[in-house]
């Protein structure tokens, strides 16, 4: 999430600077931003202030909010019926035990107000909740209007994120399905005293909790899962029906009034916009619920074809915020199903579009956590682990009928029930998986580059050569060129993840810095500057000079201009070689031309060894290389708000540049025992060739000069790339990039009168055949 601006002419303070220091704003700042303003978004900004001030004022004249309501009032469709309700337990107890289970256990704990909230374990909120206070930092924030609180100050408020999590109310959802598999009357007991008891401490515009409107549109989500359990329910309060809808009549009015439109136009916009379509579909007696609908549906619609990329990826280039704004599409397009609301074909394609994305960098185990970890979920906040990034795609399976969603995650998930109905179950058994016509590829608009493959065992390598981010990068990390690589479900170099939005502000830096990535810093500086903590100065150009992928290898290359603002310049260029399976020779060289200090970092899973012998991987520079390597612990957040100890091989160099350092990844316990052996040798100026032997087998890859001929051991070519596997039997597999010759020994592969761009060959029946890679992009 991003924090929306509260106060336009009067912003109290915000974190500047990597040490997370506090400012005030200066005017001179405030000018400039006015002036980058149109003519619509200060209009509405000033709309929204003047209604801040209005809406706080005017319950002190006896005006009260809440609209006059229907004696009867007819709700539309929600995601399910309440006849569903009763198969839909069932199906959760016969086909999921384990969720069923899950959900009493913690809504037993909740009864006790002890709440797992984000990465955060069993909070304690007493006999009477404080429903403004954060239990982990025990603070609570000022009773007063919502304006006036400035929730950036942890001293005012700890983590605002902590106190919004419990009152998004996604718990007592939890004790309604509870109730559902009992029935235990103290469940719902429970919710109504908490429900009315958040009412009385948090009237309409004070406290920290009216002071976003994608918060409000989370709870009043949350509100109307509670009344679509207990319809009916004789344990409810005869004056909840009335007492809810004049809640949602608060919610709708607040969100219209203070929609994100131009400070966090993101999954904040989108939520609010799901909350007011939720809120005008279902609750259909309040006055302006049809004005809702359509305005909350229209900015779904726009925002389908915004914040979606071309290749289906979430502009802010975070894999979490992207499964949460796919769920937020999903979410919507399916109530809009129920009622009947015709869905654009721009809707179902940004929707596949996303689904496709999160398939393609999903092939070996759940997808890598790049950008921020918000930690939140529309469905269920609890799973917010890296593994439960994969729940929108069994949903996706039974929607679209696509066996490869399946194929990316074949188990089922309780959400999907809910939204497809009882017999969802049913209809994803009957999907046959069916993986997609090739694995390693690129999500081109968003820059992730996926080397994969499933025989003899699922890994991949995703590669992060895109844009930081949409507008300010707010949620990006400084990351480009960053590796993650998976086995088998297995992560084995990480993202460390997010750990939290606010507190001093350094976790926050260090976790979305340079050094805290798979990737290399030069002096100590993150590739781009940070300004705040959802903003960022001097945003890295990232250019993808080549990208191949054929039958036996992939090849990538990328740099970026991060680093030109440093004195003197630099640039970091990486090559990526993908030897199917298993093996990649990662080549990192630093052009410019003075003294700098170099630093490139592999983060370990937390269940791998720190140490280059580590179980899954293993991770070899080149020997004699002059960089200096050596392991460390440092932070890994599995979930926001939690951290845990990792351990990272780090290489680092000091000295003259140009430099470059090669490294070799094995993702394959097979050569855990035997000797590894990876070399580099200059055969001659401007070549540069890299060999490692493992088994009696070689793998190799030799640089070449842009043209000119060279030799390197048994090759001799003009090749500007070429790469090679060598077995017990000889010349298992080669691939050349723009040579007119190449010969292995006394073997020509190229004569001059064959020049292509791209050879590729392999042994078959013990003869060398030529293969046809697939088309360079």
């Amino acid at each position: 999430m991003v924090y929306p601006d509260f106060d336009f002419f009067n912003e109290p303070v915000r974190y500047e600077g990597v040490k997370g220091r506090m400012v005030r704003r200066s005017l001179g700042k405030t000018w400039k931003r006015l002036a980058n303003m149109g003519a619509p978004e200060i209009s509405t900004r000033l709309r929204q202030e003047l209604d801040k001030r209005l809406e706080w004022i005017k319950p002190h004249f006896g005006i009260d909010h809440t609209e006059s309501l229907p004696l009867r009032a007819v709700p539309g469709s929600f995601l399910f019926s309440p006849d569903q309700i009763p198969a839909i337990i069932s199906t959760i107890r016969q086909q999921l035990p384990q969720a069923a289970s899950t959900i009493l256990e913690e809504a037993d704990l909740i009864c006790k107000h002890q709440f797992r909230l984000l990465g955060l374990d069993r909070l304690d909120y007493g006999e009477r909740i404080d429903w403004h206070r954060d239990a982990f930092h025990n603070i609570s924030a000022p009773r007063k209007p919502w304006f006036k609180i400035n929730y950036f100050d942890p001293r005012q408020v700890g983590d605002p994120k902590i106190i919004w999590e419990l009152n998004r109310h996604q718990h007592l959802v939890t004790l309604a399905k509870a109730y559902r598999f009992t029935p235990d009357p103290g469940y719902t007991r429970e919710i109504f005293d908490q429900w009315y008891s958040w009412r009385e401490q948090d009237p309409y515009s004070v406290g920290i909790n009216w002071s976003s409107s994608l918060e409000v549109a989370f709870r009043s989500l949350s509100w109307l899962w509670v009344s679509a359990l207990l319809e009916n329910c004789s344990a409810a309060p005869p004056e909840f029906a009335r007492d809810h809808l004049k809640a949602q009549s608060l919610a709708g009015r607040y969100i219209e009034r203070f929609l994100s439109t131009y400070s966090s136009p993101n999954t904040h916009l989108l939520g609010e916009a799901v909350g007011l379509f939720f809120i005008g579909t279902v609750c259909t007696s309040l006055a302006r619920a049809l004005h809702w609908q359509q305005l909350g549906w229209k900015i779904i619609l726009q925002e389908a074809m915004n914040q979606v990329r071309r290749d289906g990826f979430h502009f802010e280039q975070s894999t979490y915020y992207h499964v949460y704004a796919l769920d937020f599409f999903i979410h919507a397009r399916m109530l809009a199903a129920r009622n009947n609301i015709p869905i654009p074909e721009v809707l179902d394609d940004a929707i596949q579009r996303m689904l496709e994305a999160l398939a393609s960098l999903s092939q070996a185990g759940p997808p890598p956590r790049f950008g921020d970890d918000d930690g939140g979920r529309v469905f269920d906040s609890s799973r917010n682990l890296r593994e439960h990034l994969l729940d929108p795609l069994p949903t996706g399976a039974i929607l679209f009928g696509r066996g490869d969603f399946k194929a990316s995650n074949n188990v089922f998930t309780e959400e999907a029930l809910w939204l497809l109905g009882p017999d969802a179950g049913d209809r994803f058994a009957q999907i046959e998986p069916a993986s997609s016509s090739r694995s390693s590829q690129a999500l081109t608009s968003s820059g992730f580059y996926v080397m994969a493959s499933a025989e003899p065992v699922r890994e991949q390598v995703v590669i992060d050569a895109g844009p930081q981010g949409a507008h300010s990068a707010g949620h990006g990390h400084a990351d480009a060129l960053s590796l993650h690589l998976s086995l088998n479900g297995k992560e084995l170099l990480a993202d460390p993840g997010t750990f939290q939005y606010g507190g001093d502000g350094a976790g926050r830096s260090w976790f979305r810095s340079t050094r805290a990535h798979n990737t290399l810093e030069i002096d100590g500086h993150s590739q781009a500057e940070i300004s705040g903590p959802f903003s960022w100065n001097d945003l890295p150009q990232v250019n993808v000079e080549r990208w191949l992928t054929t039958k036996n290898f992939d090849v990538f290359v990328g740099a970026h201009h991060g680093y030109q603002r440093l004195v003197p310049p630099a640039v970091h260029r990486r090559w990526v070689i993908y030897f199917k399976p298993h093996w990649w020779i990662v080549r990192d060289q630093v052009l410019g031309e003075g003294n700098h200090t170099l630093d490139i970092a592999w983060h370990l899973a937390p269940q791998s060894i720190p140490s280059h012998t580590a179980d899954l991987v293993r991770i070899i520079p080149t020997a004699d290389s002059g960089w200096k390597q050596e392991s460390v612990k440092e932070q890994y957040s599995p979930a926001y708000g939690r951290s845990v100890v990792a351990g990272t091989i780090r290489f680092r160099y000091s000295g003259a540049l140009p430099a470059e350092l090669a490294t070799l990844l094995i993702a394959n316990n097979d050569t855990h025992d035997s000797f590894v052996s990876f070399l580099k040798s200059n055969p001659q100026p401007g070549v540069a060739a890299y060999q490692s032997e493992a088994a009696k087998a070689l793998r190799g890859a030799v640089f070449g000069a842009g043209g000119q001929s060279w030799t390197s051991g048994d090759w001799a070519s003009d090749a500007e790339l070429l790469c090679y596997h060598i077995d017990g039997d000889g010349l298992h597999s080669v691939l050349l990039c723009n040579a007119s010759f190449a010969e292995w020994g006394s073997q020509e592969l190229i004569s001059p009168a064959n020049v292509r761009r791209v050879y590729e060959w392999e042994r078959r029946s013990g003869a060398l055949h030529q293969v046809t890679p697939e088309p360079e992009d």
